[in-house]
Parts: structure tokens; C-alpha cells; sequence
């Protein structure tokens, strides 16, 4: 079984930056995703190296049921030269995004650049826990 490391979406207009207008209702459901490794060390402009699980650009996507592991996601080891996040939604357009795990280790993990995260619980990091 080959283990993915990343899903990307993206639904843009034609200048390949906007997000579409219209609802494009991809769905990203049951997957797993693993990544220990910091592989994008250049990839956010300026410099900072940019890393996300799933990361979306559309309209009305559907993310669900994903379970997203490894040091490669997790927010709190993102610093001034890297963004490390489990889902990247800050540029789509009407997400839902609903009973994804990740096996992080923090016990408050938010980050502001991924709406679709808020808290995450874990007392046991092999457990995955809910992203809510």
C-alpha cells in the first residue's frame, strides 16, 4: 500500500490565484496521511518552507474522515523558517472539514493560518485524537 504524503486542491480562475465562484464539491474522505520529514524547506515564498497534509482551494469541499500523522503536520513544530499544518483551508471558500485525526502530541495545538483546526487533546501521541 502506497502511503500518501500530501493532497492538494486546488480550483482557481484563470490568473491561478482566486478561488473559484462557483461550488466545486470535492471531497477528500478516508485517507491516511504520514510525513516525520520536513521535505519543503523553500516552498512559501520569501524563504519559508511551507508543509500541509491536505491543503484546499476550492469551493464548498469536503474534508472528512482523514487521518493525518507525523512531525511533517504538526503546527507546533512550525517556526519562523517553515508552516507545518495537518489542513490547510485558508483559502478556500465554504470548507467542511469534520472528524479528521491527528496523532499530535500537543496538548492546545491552534494555528490561525488553518481555520479548520482548533484543539487537539492527546495523553497517548501512537493514539489519533479528533480535530474539532
Amino acid at each position: 500500500m502506497i502511503i500518501p504524503k500530501m493532497l492538494y486542491l486546488q480550483n482557481v480562475l484563470a490568473d491561478g490565484v482566486t478561488t473559484v465562484t462557483t461550488p466545486t464539491k470535492n471531497q477528500v474522505k478516508n485517507n491516511t496521511l504520514r510525513d516525520n520529514g520536513f521535505n519543503n524547506l523553500n516552498g512559501d515564498g520569501g524563504g519559508v518552507g511551507y508543509q500541509a497534509g491536505i491543503f484546499d482551494q476550492g469551493y464548498g469541499d469536503t474534508i472528512q474522515n482523514n487521518s493525518i500523522c507525523g512531525a511533517g503536520y504538526t503546527a507546533s513544530n512550525s517556526n519562523a523558517t517553515r508552516v507545518l499544518l495537518p489542513i490547510d483551508v485558508t483559502t478556500a471558500t465554504a470548507p467542511v472539514v469534520k472528524n479528521n485525526t491527528t496523532c499530535s502530541t500537543a496538548s492546545a495545538e491552534t494555528d490561525v493560518r488553518a481555520r479548520a483546526i482548533s484543539t487537539v487533546m492527546s495523553a497517548r501521541p501512537a493514539v489519533p485524537q479528533p480535530i474539532r
